[in-house]
């Protein structure tokens, strides 16, 4: 029997976690995961649109899909979106942090808060993420 190459790419039984999955580059990438056959959760913060990824998730490529409110900025929303995942997938095998924002401008015209609010999401939401995945 033939093989090709694509099988080798399979990520049948593999659950992936998809922060910032509800739409941009996450929905890209949550889209690609599970056309090789894993199953996703979708985690962002708006409900609707968390809701409307997971059924297009769902409907065009067969997989399970969940998905989660998860605010990046929370610790608690952070490690209840991995438990709830694990609790209905099992595990975590691919973590795909992908919320972000940016604040364009000038740096003088950049107040602290509007840093902070950057790295708090980018950088501290990016860190909570992979440290709750970790086994």
């Amino acid at each position: 029997m033939e093989r090709k190459i694509l099988d080798l790419f399979k990520l049948n039984g593999q659950t992936a976690l998809i922060v910032g999955g509800n739409r941009g580059l996450g929905l890209a990438m949550a889209k690609a995961l599970a056309e090789a056959g894993a199953n996703i959760c979708i985690a962002a913060r708006d409900k609707k649109e968390n809701g409307n990824a997971e059924e297009l998730i769902r409907s065009t490529y067969g997989v399970e899909c969940m998905s989660s409110y998860c605010d990046v900025t929370e610790e608690a929303s952070v490690v209840e979106t991995v438990k709830s995942t694990v609790d209905r997938f099992g595990k975590i095998d691919i973590l795909i942090n992908s919320a972000g924002i940016n604040i364009r401008g000038a740096i003088e015209d950049l107040s602290l808060d509007d840093f902070n609010k950057v790295q708090q999401i980018n950088v501290t939401g990016t860190w909570l993420a992979c440290r709750e995945v970790v086994p």
